[in-house]
């Protein structure tokens, strides 16, 4: 996806239907064990499902359907990397020790929307809110004073994600630290 005009307006288009694309119907029982076996499987195929969704770039982290956003450029600055620890770390459920990674965003233009606050700090975490590890840092590095070229989509209409960032170099599909 390309930086467009700041402040154009985009439409997107997602529709109910949407919501599982490739996924057909289970047949009623009795004309096969298949559908069985997939119940008896169901959290895994549920797991298997989600991360499909999540990492399915088409999605980009919106929710809801038929929005409008006004697209900004800008300059991402990493403020913040720290380890999670305790509890938070244990819940994540990961193979790593994930991060708190935190940003603020400078646009290139002026932004009068009462979305935006200058000096704000949002949190950078991958596809689906999962908090990123040390090797995703290193490989794409993301470390305090990091600036990197960035889009901050405000949302115009709809009832998709209010406020989504796109960085340019930085791939938060990338789930190779999950795969060790």
């Amino acid at each position: 996806m390309g930086m467009d005009e700041p402040g154009k307006a985009r439409r997107t288009k997602q529709s109910p239907g949407d919501a599982m694309p490739g996924i057909s119907s289970v047949r009623p029982c009795g004309t096969s064990r298949k559908p069985l076996l997939i119940l008896t499987r169901a959290p895994l195929l549920v797991v298997l499902l989600v991360t499909i969704l999540e990492t399915n770039p088409a999605n980009a982290q919106r929710v809801g359907g038929g929005c409008e956003y006004a697209d900004f450029p800008g300059m991402a600055i990493i403020t913040l990397v720290t380890p999670i620890r305790g509890s938070q770390a244990v819940l994540a459920g990961l193979p790593y020790r994930p991060r708190r990674v935190l940003f603020t965003f400078s646009p290139s233009t002026p932004v009068a929307n009462a979305l935006y606050e200058p000096g704000r700090q949002y949190e950078l975490t991958l596809s689906g809110g999962m908090p990123p590890g040390p090797g995703f840092l290193k490989k794409y590095g993301i470390r305090p004073g990091a600036a990197f070229i960035c889009k901050m989509d405000l949302i115009r209409s709809g009832t998709c994600t209010p406020v989504v960032f796109t960085f340019r170099n930085v791939n938060v599909y990338d789930f190779f630290e999950l795969k060790k």
